[in-house]
């Protein structure tokens, strides 16, 4: 059987050239193309560009970014800030008083913000409660026999060694895939402890969450506790700093000399480049002496100067990024005031949205776990209401104006009821209670009148 051989050369003259066909001018999944313009084709050069492998942060360098890079610690530390500056409302008079009391005596504000800080730094934290209920720290913990709580200890997730924690294998178990006993080793005086700590006697801290997949990059204990905040933001900041860094570089380097020697040249083959040293070392001299150079006639000198103009728009570009990647408006971050006609009033609202939904999603559920603990050891009601205070801080004009409007509110309240009161649609004594008044209105309570008794043999 002959073998058909694939065709060779150029196509016969007499034979039309394939055109391109109208259905080459769309898009589709792999992005706009154009055969007669050659976007998206074999010679358009974006089409090579792909993402390479990501680094992944170890904790060394995260350690040193939040000890060293401002912007770094800056990222780090806001939110968690903001998320705790203000702190929590509880509804209940009764437990609000005696929790809020709590809360100042064991510095829970503290403690929360040093967990979210670490939460945040290294991808995970944990607040061990110093709950004393009788039982050893690798027991579970009694809610209803806890007599006091001593401490709050927040650690990162540096110390806790999940290989030899004790793990809930058991899937019919509520726990199952967590952590039963956590292996925990925290610095006491330039000393370590070792401790089991069971489950029920910590507050844990998760970061974002990370493929599960084995990806090489990402170890067992990245995938268990999330990533730290840092990690998605690194390229941004590291473009940040290069910026700056080089932007130094060039002031450094701002203004230059230039020199010009006849026969240099044969000057330095010669050999005498001591002599040369020497000519530059007497020029330099007396410029520092005279505020002039003194030269040869047949010598020349020249001072130029670095151009910096656009710098500060490009650095401009590369903070805007960071602030972008950060969820941290510019404002916050750089305490940079807004450009253009743009007051800030509209990033600084959506920044406190974002920090809500993380006060929903990371604080919420550990702080509720906590307030049970204090409200077991005070006997009050398990699960107390509560909620964040609002970030939104009143400035003296706003506050005048909010004054303003509730006193109209309640003297155009008062009018009205005074005039239900005057028509004999209302009862004084019932509007005196409704606003806790009746003691103050004593005379408005009508006196009592003696029964009369219509019986005629009685009279």
């Amino acid at each position: 059987m002959t073998e058909t051989k694939r065709p060779r050369g150029r196509p016969p003259k007499n034979k039309e050239v394939e055109k391109p066909h109208m259905d080459a001018f769309h898009a589709d999944a792999s992005g706009w193309r154009n055969a007669m313009s050659g976007l998206g084709m074999q010679q358009d050069k974006s089409v090579y560009t792909h993402y390479g492998s990501a680094r992944i942060l170890n904790e060394k360098e995260l350690t040193q970014l939040y000890l060293a890079e401002g912007l770094g610690y800056r990222i780090i530390s806001v939110i968690p800030q903001d998320a705790t500056r203000e702190w929590v409302y509880v509804r209940d008079d009764k437990s609000r008083a005696i929790l809020d009391r709590e809360f100042e005596r064991l510095g829970a504000e503290e403690a929360f913000y040093n967990a979210l800080v670490f939460l945040r730094t290294y991808g995970g934290s944990l607040i061990i409660i110093g709950a004393m209920d009788g039982n050893t720290i690798d027991k579970p913990l009694n809610l209803k026999g806890i007599r006091s709580i001593e401490y709050l200890k927040a650690v990162d997730n540096t110390c806790v060694n999940i290989s030899e924690s004790e793990w809930d294998m058991n899937p019919s178990s509520p726990m199952f895939g967590k952590i039963n006993k956590y292996k925990v080793r925290y610095y006491i005086n330039d000393m370590y402890v070792d401790q089991m700590i069971h489950h029920s006697r910590v507050i844990e801290f998760k970061g974002d969450p990370v493929p599960t997949s084995t990806f090489s990059g990402v170890d067992r204990k990245t995938r268990y506790w999330g990533m730290s905040a840092l990690q998605p933001v690194y390229n941004a900041l590291s473009a940040l700093g290069s910026v700056t860094q080089n932007t130094l570089n060039i002031l450094l380097s701002f203004n230059t000399g230039t020199y010009k020697f006849k026969n240099l040249g044969a000057l330095l083959s010669s050999g005498q480049e001591e002599l040369l040293s020497k000519r530059l070392q007497a020029i330099e001299t007396s410029s520092s002496t005279m505020n002039a150079r003194v030269i040869d006639s047949e010598e020349s000198y020249q001072k130029e100067y670095t151009s910096l103009a656009g710098i500060d728009q490009l650095i401009g570009i590369y903070m805007l990024q960071l602030s972008g990647v950060s969820s941290i408006p510019m404002t916050r971050l750089f305490g940079k005031s807004p450009s253009g006609f743009s007051t800030g009033d509209a990033d600084i609202e959506n920044y406190y949205n974002f920090v809500e939904a993380y006060q929903k999603n990371r604080l919420k559920r550990p702080v509720h776990l906590f307030l049970n603990m204090l409200c077991s050891l005070h006997k009050l009601p398990l699960d107390p209401d509560f909620e964040f205070n609002s970030l939104y801080q009143m400035n003296e004009t706003q506050k005048a104006e909010l004054a303003r409007i509730e006193a109209e509110t309640e003297k155009t309240i008062a009018t009205t009821e005074l005039m239900y009161i005057n028509a004999g649609l209302r009862d004084p004594l019932a509007v005196a209670k409704k606003h806790g008044w009746e003691e103050e209105y004593d005379d408005i309570i009508p006196p009592e009148i003696p029964e009369v008794d219509d019986d005629p043999a009685s009279t």
